[in-house]
């Protein structure tokens, strides 16, 4: 599966409405960039980037987007919604007495959603 079709399959799941895409990618032509904004990318970047350059362009992204939600609180660089509380600043994520990196949290979601489909219809057609 390629980026697009990801981002695209990232926006069928109505509990990942509000994540951030961003494409960091050695396609400069046009029209890959313009596929990647229509299948719902927030910005998309060209290699090679410099790390620092990278690191900045994030968190230009993460200043025009407004996390807080009503049944969340925020708290220095932590966000707390429900069981979860989202460390933007470490970038872990707490549930319980579980850690999550952002990376197995993704994955995990992608593994319940690969096992169970129909989760993500049904979450769909509650919206």
């Amino acid at each position: 599966m390629d980026g697009i079709e990801t981002c695209e399959k990232l926006g069928e799941i109505s509990s990942l409405d509000r994540t951030l895409i961003t494409f960091l990618t050695a396609r400069g032509e046009d029209y890959s960039q313009v596929a990647g904004f229509e299948a719902g990318g927030d910005d998309y970047i060209n290699k090679p980037i410099k790390p620092k350059v990278l690191v900045s362009c994030i968190r230009a992204l993460l200043k025009r987007v407004n996390w807080k939600t009503d049944n969340e609180t925020t708290t220095g660089g932590q966000i707390k919604t429900g069981d979860f509380i989202i460390d933007r600043e470490k970038y872990f994520i707490f549930c319980g007495l579980s850690i999550f990196t952002l990376s197995e949290f993704i994955n995990l979601h992608f593994d319940h959603y690969s096992k169970h489909p129909s989760d993500s219809k049904s979450e769909k057609a509650s919206v």
